[in-house]
């Protein structure tokens, strides 16, 4: 009986080991994708600036 009761609980431990390193990697994922997700909205707002000041030099060199 308590050897039954050792195994069981040594199954439960690897279950939950196990549980952990899948929430880890889950939480990574979730944090590279936040990351990701910045840095493209980064890109897309240097990219709009950009457009910006190259919009803004062409009204300015356009005779009138």
């Amino acid at each position: 009986m308590l050897n039954e009761a050792v195994d069981h609980a040594l199954h439960e431990v690897q279950a939950a080991r196990r549980d952990l390193t899948l929430t880890t990697f889950c939480v990574r994922q979730a944090e590279a994708r936040c990351r990701l997700d910045r840095a493209k909205a980064s890109l897309a707002d240097l990219k709009q600036s950009r457009n910006h000041d190259w919009a803004s030099l062409d009204n300015a060199s356009i005779p009138r």
